[in-house]
C-alpha cells in the first residue's frame, strides 16, 4: 500500500508546484526591497519598528496562508507528513537562505544597520516559520 500512496502524493504534488514557485518569486521579490533601504543610518536615527520590505513580506505570508495552505487537507496521520507541509517548509528554508544571502551584500553598514537587520533577520526567522507552519 505505501508504494502506490507515495506515486499518488508524487501526482498531488506536480500542480501544486508551480503555486509554490511563484509564492516563492513574489516573497523573494519582497526581500529585494532590502537594498532600497539606507542601512549607514547615523547614530542618531533611531531603528524603525519594522522594515517596508518586511511588512510587505508578512502580508504576501499571511495571504498565502489563508488563500493557499488553508485549503490543503491535514495530512493522513502524524507521523506521516502531506505534500503541502512538505512544500511548505522547502519554501521557508529557501526564503531564510535568501535573505541571509541578500543581506551578507548589504554595504555601508553601520551599527544601528546592524541592530536594524538583527530585528529584520529575526522576524523573518519566527515570521516564516510560524506564519508557513
Amino acid at each position: 500500500m505505501r508504494e502506490p500512496l507515495e506515486h499518488l502524493q508524487a501526482c498531488a504534488i506536480d500542480p501544486v508546484v508551480p503555486l509554490f514557485r511563484a509564492t516563492s518569486d513574489a516573497f523573494e521579490a519582497s526581500l529585494l526591497q532590502m537594498h532600497d533601504l539606507d542601512w549607514a543610518v547615523g547614530a542618531n536615527v533611531t531603528v524603525m519598528r519594522t522594515s517596508p520590505f518586511m511588512a510587505r513580506l508578512s502580508q504576501q505570508i499571511m495571504h498565502f496562508r489563508s488563500e493557499y495552505l488553508a485549503k490543503f487537507a491535514p495530512p493522513p496521520s502524524p507521523t506521516v507528513p502531506s505534500f503541502a507541509s512538505l512544500l511548505t517548509q522547502r519554501l521557508a528554508s529557501r526564503v531564510l537562505a535568501f535573505f541571509v544571502r541578500h543581506a551578507a551584500m548589504l554595504r555601508p553598514l553601520t551599527q544601528q544597520g546592524k541592530l536594524q537587520l538583527a530585528k529584520v533577520r529575526a522576524a523573518i526567522k519566527g515570521g516564516v516559520q510560524s506564519q508557513l507552519a
